[in-house]
C-alpha cells in the first residue's frame, strides 16, 4: 500500500502500487471491496486527492493518479472514470503530484505532473462545476 485517505472514521480509500484499483475499506467491519480501474494498464497509484467539495452522499469524489492517468472515482456508485490518459506520468518521488483546488467559487483546478521525453511538465485543467452535478 502505497498511498491512503481517510473518508470517516475507519472507513480508508487506498492502492496498492503494483496492481490497478482501488480500495474501499471498512476497518470495523473487516471487509475491502476492490473499485475497478477503467484500464488494467493503470497501476502504480501515487496519489489519491478527495475534491475539497466532498461529501459521502452529495460529491463522493477522488481523484486518483498512477503512471498513466488521473482517474475520478466514485465511492457513492463505486465507479472509477478515467479523465487524463499519457503514456508516462511522473512517479517514484516523494513529493505531490496532484492537487485539486476549487477556483472562481465553483470549479476545479486541477495541477498535476506528468513525464515525457525525458522532461518532467507540470499542467493545469480547469474542469467546470457543471461536469460534477452531470454525474
Amino acid at each position: 500500500m502505497l498511498q491512503g485517505v481517510e473518508i470517516k472514521n475507519d472507513v480508508l480509500l487506498t492502492c496498492d502500487y503494483n496492481q490497478s484499483g482501488y480500495f474501499l475499506i471498512d476497518r470495523s467491519t473487516k471487509e475491502a471491496m476492490k473499485l475497478e480501474e477503467a484500464t488494467g494498464d493503470n497501476r502504480g497509484c501515487f496519489d489519491l486527492q478527495m475534491l475539497p467539495t466532498f461529501d459521502m452522499q452529495s460529491s463522493p469524489f477522488v481523484f486518483a493518479k498512477a503512471r498513466k492517468a488521473i482517474s475520478l472515482l466514485n465511492l457513492k456508485t463505486r465507479r472509477v472514470y478515467q479523465l487524463i490518459h499519457k503514456e508516462e506520468m511522473q512517479s517514484h518521488t516523494d513529493w505531490e503530484k496532484l492537487n485539486c483546488r476549487r477556483v472562481n467559487g465553483r470549479d476545479l483546478q486541477i495541477t498535476y505532473v506528468h513525464f515525457r521525453e525525458n522532461m518532467t511538465f507540470v499542467e493545469q485543467i480547469i474542469v467546470p462545476d457543471l461536469f460534477f452535478r452531470a454525474l
